[in-house]
């Protein structure tokens, strides 16, 4: 990591949606600080809240009602009309999402899709527009670049397509890379070029990075934070993470992933459609610690165990 500055801070946000019958909260009081120059990992399994948080923090959430505060680079962004708005996506934070067939436009050629973001927030020619997203693709690994500007997504393999959104996402130089999955939809070996990728940005800029890969974010991250049920459960730094985990649900995980010479362990059930307020430990119908007096009666908070890990457990400090 490069400081201990926080270039993107958020605070209490909480996302709900319409459902039939009352409102349902994804994600439920979460805060949390990525620091500037460092690789902030967020793992847990589908329904966790990871995606609603990224597209929470970018203001994508025209179906749901947000509440909280994020700052990005001591800015209140939460707020601001759209027209603001889309002067800082994309230039100062931008977003990978988990299929780069739909962040491409399948009608527009690939070169006139970086273009037009360069010159929306740059001035800029196009012949220097056109020049930059050259650069830029071949930056990512994209051979015949300048080719590759007159061809459409489907014309493009799933490897180079997601090298493509991953350029454009970079290609105004943002502070903040909101990584969403971004290899979940490639086979393994285009997964590693795409890691290597990351490997290569690490330190340039501040990323945040949303993966079921633990592998992915133990190479990775410098830090880890576990969602649960819409809540961060537990986090810490990523070494002791991997060598000590602290809360039921981590532990889970991470006995979860096949070792040589070692049983892999399956987490049973999946985690509750309930509503993030509803009473009682998220995790509890599926812990093998819980208390039926204490865990079904009050959610836990999220406690502070040192100056860098934190966990919402109520036995914590005794397991």
């Amino acid at each position: 990591m490069n400081s201990i500055y926080p270039i993107l801070e958020v605070s209490g946000l909480t996302v709900k949606f319409q459902t039939k019958n009352n409102w349902f909260h994804a994600v439920n009081d979460l805060s949390f600080k990525l620091l500037k120059g460092e690789v902030l990992g967020v793992v847990g399994e589908s329904g966790c809240g990871k995606s609603v948080t990224c597209k929470a923090i970018m203001q994508l959430h025209d179906d749901g009602v947000q509440t909280g505060t994020v700052r990005l680079n001591g800015q209140d962004i939460s707020d601001l009309p759209d027209h603001i708005l889309n002067k800082i996506r994309g230039k100062r934070i931008a977003m990978v999402f988990q299929d780069a067939l739909s962040s491409l436009n399948p009608v527009l050629s690939i070169g006139r899709q970086i273009i037009e973001i360069l010159r929306h927030h740059n001035v800029m020619s196009k012949v220097d527009a056109r020049d930059a997203a050259i650069s830029m693709l071949t930056r990512m690994g994209v051979q015949d670049a300048a080719q590759r500007l007159a061809c459409y997504p489907h014309q493009q393999s799933g490897g180079i397509n997601q090298r493509i959104v991953i350029a454009m996402a970079l290609s105004c130089g943002p502070e903040v890379l909101l990584a969403d999955e971004p290899t979940a939809a490639l086979d393994p070996t285009i997964q590693l070029q795409i890691h290597d990728l990351f490997r290569e940005l690490k330190g340039q800029l501040s990323i945040l990075l949303v993966s079921h890969n633990l592998g992915a974010i133990r190479d990775l991250a410098d830090r880890v934070i576990i969602m649960y049920r819409g809540m961060i459960v537990e986090e810490q730094p990523v070494d002791p993470f991997f060598s000590d985990p602290k809360h039921p649900y981590s532990k889970a995980l991470l006995s979860a992933v096949p070792f040589l010479g070692r049983s892999r362990i399956v987490l049973p059930g999946e985690p509750p459609q309930k509503d993030a307020y509803s009473k009682g430990c998220p995790f509890a119908d599926r812990c093998l610690f819980v208390d039926e007096n204490h865990c079904r009666q009050k959610l836990p908070d999220l406690i502070e165990l040192d100056h860098q890990t934190k966990v919402r457990c109520h036995y914590a400090e005794s397991k």
